[in-house]
């Protein structure tokens, strides 16, 4: 069996797209993702499709906070 490997310069991992659970046009908080936005955290909207729709990164961990359907620290 052979594998193959392909190095990219461009690769760019972002949380759009990804599978989410919260009811639609919510918004939401995730504790970040390995490899993207220093690993901070980021808020989030889920669409229809059960998918993240649109995002917004922080600077900082473990801070995203959502009172009131708003970002609040971020």
């Amino acid at each position: 069996m052979t594998g193959v490997a392909i190095a990219s310069d461009n690769l760019v991992i972002t949380p759009m797209g990804l599978p989410c659970d919260e009811p639609v046009g919510s918004l939401e908080c995730s504790t970040g993702i390995e490899g993207w936005n220093n690993d901070n955290d980021f808020a989030y909207t889920c669409g229809a499709q059960g998918t993240i729709i649109d995002c917004w990164p922080c600077v900082c961990q473990n801070c995203c906070k959502i009172v009131n359907g708003q970002v609040t620290n971020c």
